[in-house]
């Protein structure tokens, strides 16, 4: 598992002029897509779900290949304006990392008291599409099991706002390094802790 993190990390370089993590080369590789989903999806294999979340846009890509993979149906969460025909059910961000808010929305009775539902998305800073997507689907009567990404940004909240957290990095902005993340829940503690994995 190490090692294949360490891969992941080395395969999402900051690009200049923004600097930005290129997330969308990871997908240039379907070997390592399909490491990717596996990763995400392995601890909620045994708590009954019944259908995944993607989020718009990139966890459009995760969330579909991960309905692929367990045999599921796939739910889109679209922002408002995004075209997605019949009632909706809605529900607003709170302010993201630049203090935007989104209005994020699904089809009306896509989701029942019968589903339980993971959430898969790229990277999340603060975590407030994510928060908003679990609030979306326990309005629409669903259970949220959780939530799966490949990077978080070091927010200790993120269990707080999204219950089962799993995320394979994070991204440690003082000192520039990708870090195994303290909430992959597929590895024991005294592997997740301190350990750098790129920078």
């Amino acid at each position: 598992m190490k090692e294949k993190l360490q891969e992941l990390a080395e395969n999402m370089p900051r690009l200049a002029p923004e600097h930005a993590h290129d997330l969308w080369g990871l997908y240039r590789d379907g070997n390592r897509v399909r490491q990717i989903v596996d990763m995400l999806v392995e601890p909620f294999t045994d708590v009954g779900l019944t259908a995944v979340v993607g989020g718009e846009a990139r966890g459009f890509l995760l969330g579909g290949m991960a309905s692929y993979a367990l045999g599921l149906p796939f739910i889109p969460v679209r922002k408002a304006g995004g075209y997605l025909p019949g009632p909706k059910v809605s529900e607003v961000s709170r302010p993201d990392w630049e203090g935007k808010t989104n209005r994020f929305q699904i089809q009306d009775g896509a989701l029942s008291e019968r589903d339980r539902i993971l959430v898969l998305d790229d990277w999340y800073t603060t975590g407030s599409q994510g928060s908003a997507i679990r609030r979306l689907v326990e309005r629409a009567g669903a259970t949220f099991a959780g939530a799966a990404v490949i990077v978080e940004e070091g927010n200790d909240c993120f269990p707080d706002l999204l219950g089962r957290f799993h995320a394979l990095l994070r991204w440690s902005t003082p000192i520039e390094c990708f870090q195994v993340s303290p909430f992959n829940l597929s590895l024991q503690e005294e592997d997740r802790m301190g350990l750098s994995v790129a920078s």
